[in-house]
């Protein structure tokens, strides 16, 4: 893996994206956090060489 990247979204209130970190040498971790008590979406990408 050489790279990577999280983005998050959500309909209502705010969300930001806490963590975005490579996970050993084949993953790409990310976490998202919101003000409200809602469901939101995180993509995350993994840029594989």
């Amino acid at each position: 893996m050489i790279g990577g990247g999280a983005e998050c979204s959500s309909g209502i209130g705010f969300i930001w994206l806490v963590r975005s970190i490579p996970v050993n040498n084949n993953a790409w971790y990310g976490y998202c956090d919101t003000t409200e008590n809602i469901i939101g979406k995180i993509t995350v990408h993994a840029i594989c060489q």
